[in-house]
């Protein structure tokens, strides 16, 4: 019995390592992705966290998120950019967000450097805590009509230019 159960927690240990080392579903085409839903067929955008939270140079240039992407022959609706996607991603001059993201998260860009325009699409509806914290080189964010939620911090820099907020906003965090 004490060795079943020793074999067990070796086991769960071994598994939590491997999950927490690679904890993405799969990559295409540069891009690392989270299955949120087989049934729904969705998924958001994360990052490979082989580095934990430093992502320095994981993404670079400019980025475009794909609407749809194509995993075993299955097609995948991407709706979302995940917690820490681009965390410190600080070669990423630019990204383009498709009208299929619902909801951008925690951290998503904190600290992307380099980023100096962003335009969120009307399908976007919540902006998660920190998104875009630490963008020093954000000049300038839109946020198209649709989004109601804007989490604390969300968007903090020193020298903006502009920050144009839609009439569907109904909270901003501090």
């Amino acid at each position: 019995m004490r060795h079943s159960l020793l074999r067990l927690f070796i086991l769960a240990l071994v598994l939590s390592i491997t999950a927490t080392c690679f904890a993405y579903d799969f990559e295409v085409d540069g891009l690392y992705y989270n299955i949120l839903s087989n049934t729904e067929k969705t998924v958001e955008v994360t990052h490979d966290w082989k580095y934990g939270y430093e992502n320095q140079g994981l993404y670079q240039g400019t980025i475009a998120i794909p609407i749809n992407v194509t995993y075993q022959d299955v097609v995948y609706t991407v709706i979302q950019i995940g917690e820490s996607a681009f965390f410190g991603c600080d070669k990423l001059l630019s990204v383009a967000i498709p009208n299929s993201i619902e909801s951008i998260g925690e951290y998503a860009f904190y600290s992307c450097g380099l980023l100096t325009n962003v335009q969120i699409p009307s399908s976007v509806r919540t902006i998660g805590n920190y998104a875009f914290y630490s963008c020093y080189g954000l000049k300038s964010v839109t946020i198209e009509e649709g989004v109601t939620h804007i989490g604390k911090r969300a968007v903090w820099v020193y020298d903006m230019d502009s920050l144009i907020l839609p009439n569907s906003v109904k909270e901003i965090g501090d």
